[in-house]
């Protein structure tokens, strides 16, 4: 817009002074024509036509006489007698007039004659100023609002684009205040601090989901392990309330080591889970044949389910089914799940392992002709430390499926179980194949 007004007034100027020119050239043909009657005559004509503006037409003689001045009616009191510039032939001199009452200017062009004579023209800004004048009326009704409402407008949007940097700022408080389960609100909102909110909101959800797990995780040492301390403890007291000599001390030792080391696997085994739960647990991952892993597995558990008289039947697993996992971790998948069912299944059972390829997963089954699951304790059976009726009395610490399903889990697959009571179980488990 202001470049507008400038263009618009080098415009108008530029008009002015062509208009001026050409004025002046019918002057000085009139007066090469007819001399100085011819001259008065064409600057009659040229003073009748003129609106407005302050008009004159002068001619001087070469040392600075005046011959002849007209002007029109709107004249506006500019002071000529200054207005006798030095006028080298074949050439036009500009003169710059200021008026005397107000703030008009006269642009005056003078010319030297062929006699030596100066013909002069001037004319007043008045017109071109009104235009300008209407122009900045126009710009001020126009870009003032503009920039009123571009700083309003601007205002509002700054406003809403930093509410969510107001939102984290005020979300911070409040888990500096001890509301760990406080989030930035999810506004309907785009770009990089919207984004920002919710990873700071994905951020605090990781966090409050470690604390949880180590707060549970705390929760159940403090819980599970006053038994175990409590046996060993026994144990260690027994002989030194007795009298001396009555106790093999050796026997006792190792009754404690057995009940240390039980404790020590409580310990490790609930640390693992908490890692898997929240997202902490490293994992090194490489391609593994999961045939391969489960003859490892059913080899490690045939003498157990031997000496029970089990049958293991693992010839329908399929060869070459290789998955992204930690071989370390899956191994220990895989016997829990054995171990399991080696526990819960009676003599003359059998347990079938096998493994297959799904649309792209692998599904790795363990079933059984055990005791089965009661259906009310199937929704139970993943948490931690939870033993059903039917597994209490069977050796263990309630953490085999915990542990299995928090590293399942923290492989991307998943693992479900379909059992009913007294007919056996079917863990399955299902994991991405390597591409």
């Amino acid at each position: 817009m202001i470049s507008a007004y400038f263009i618009l007034a080098s415009s108008l100027k530029h008009r002015d002074r062509a208009a001026i020119i050409s004025s002046l050239t019918h002057m000085r043909d009139a007066y090469k024509d007819e001399g100085q009657r011819g001259l008065e005559r064409e600057a009659a004509v040229q003073i009748s036509r003129q609106g407005k503006d302050a008009h004159v037409i002068r001619l001087l003689s070469r040392d600075g006489r005046k011959l002849l001045e007209m002007r029109t009616a709107t004249w506006n009191g500019f002071n000529l007698n200054r207005a006798v510039p030095i006028v080298p032939p074949k050439t036009l001199r500009w003169t710059v007039i200021p008026g005397i009452r107000d703030e008009q200017v006269m642009e005056l062009a003078s010319r030297r004659l062929s006699n030596g004579d100066i013909l002069q023209v001037g004319n007043s800004d008045a017109a071109r100023e009104d235009v300008l004048e209407r122009f900045r009326w126009i710009l001020a009704a126009i870009f003032l609002p503009a920039i009123l409402l571009g700083f309003i407008g601007g205002f509002f949007i700054a406003r809403r684009a930093l509410r969510p940097v107001r939102d984290l700022i005020q979300t911070l408080e409040a888990v500096k205040s001890g509301a760990i389960g406080a989030r930035a609100p999810d506004r309907p909102a785009s770009g990089e601090l919207a984004e920002l909110a919710g990873i700071f909101n994905t951020m605090m959800e990781r966090i409050e989901s470690l604390v949880r797990g180590m707060k549970s995780a705390l929760d159940n040492v403090a819980h599970d392990l006053r038994t175990p301390m409590t046996r060993l403890r026994a144990i260690a007291e027994l002989p030194l309330r007795s009298e001396p000599g009555v106790f093999d001390y050796r026997e006792v030792l190792a009754d404690c080591v057995e009940e240390s080391d039980n404790v020590l696997a409580m310990l490790d085994t609930l640390m693992d889970i908490s890692e898997a739960e929240t997202g902490t647990m490293t994992l090194k991952l490489e391609s593994v044949d999961m045939h391969e892993l489960l003859g490892q597995a059913v080899e490690a558990y045939r003498y157990a389910a031997e000496e029970k008289g089990i049958r293991i039947n693992a010839d329908d697993a399929a060869a070459n089914v290789r998955v992204l996992c930690d071989r370390g971790r899956m191994r220990r998948v895989v016997a829990n799940l054995l171990d399991n069912a080696v526990k819960y299944t009676p003599a003359g059972g059998l347990i079938t392992v096998d493994v297959a390829e799904k649309n792209g997963f692998a599904i790795f089954r363990v079933s059984d002709t055990g005791i089965g699951i009661p259906a009310d304790d199937l929704p139970k059976i993943w948490d931690r430390l939870y033993r059903g009726g039917t597994s209490r009395s069977q050796r263990g610490l309630g953490l085999g499926l915990s542990l299995v399903k928090a590293i399942v889990d923290a492989h991307g697959g998943d693992v479900s179980v379909a059992s009913t009571s007294g007919s056996g179980s079917c863990f399955t488990l299902r994991l991405k194949i390597t591409s």
